[in-house]
């Protein structure tokens, strides 16, 4: 007569250690794929918003237009103003060309400048070039975390490509300008873009 076996409580006790080890180390590997997996998102989507920031100023840039526009109390606003004084926070403003939606394959000039605000880099542009006090500034959210934001022009000085960080001239534009962007991970972005000058 055949006897059956059945497990030992020794027998019992490693199958269970070695299932715990197997459950552990699956745990600390699921575990650190998980993390692995938030930080990868997270760079994707600060990659993301990167990317739109400087497709909007490269835009914005290269369509820069030397149209005169006029302030709130009539007088002639520069074609660019450089760290507006009047504006704290605002770094340049400008006209630029952008695509009219209303009326497709056109474009329309846009009063447009950029702001540094309490670690957010912003869009902003009015509806109308010659704004009076009522202007409704329409805002847009392109960089959170930010911890400084500097702007220089570019100008050919003598056949030299000269660095300035005012530019005093009203009616007429620099021939680049550069940004510098550093994030609050300490990260840094350096864009040099042309201005082609557009009536």
């Amino acid at each position: 007569m055949k006897h059956s076996r059945a497990f030992t409580l020794l027998e019992m006790v490693v199958a269970i250690g070695i299932f715990a080890v197997i459950a552990v180390v699956s745990y600390a590997s699921l575990n650190r794929f998980l993390d692995d997996s938030a930080v990868l998102e997270a760079d994707i989507d600060e990659l993301r918003q990167l990317q739109l920031a400087f497709s909007l100023l490269e835009q914005d840039m290269r369509f820069m237009s030397q149209r005169i526009v006029r302030d709130a109390y009539g007088d002639q606003e520069p074609l660019l103003i450089l760290n507006n004084i009047n504006d704290p926070g605002e770094l340049l403003r400008f006209t630029t060309a952008r695509r009219n939606v209303a009326l497709p394959g056109t474009s329309a000039l846009q009063r447009t400048a950029y702001r540094w605000e309490k670690g957010d880099f912003i869009r902003v542009n009015w509806r109308v070039l010659d704004h009076d006090q009522g202007a409704r500034e329409i805002k847009h959210l392109l960089l959170t975390d930010v911890e400084s934001v500097s702007v220089n022009v570019l100008q050919n000085l003598g056949g030299v490509m000269q660095s300035l960080p005012a530019w005093e001239a009203i009616d007429r534009l620099p021939d680049g300008v550069e940004w510098q962007i550093r994030m609050a991970n300490g990260k840094q972005y350096r864009r040099v873009f042309e201005i082609k000058h557009v009536f």
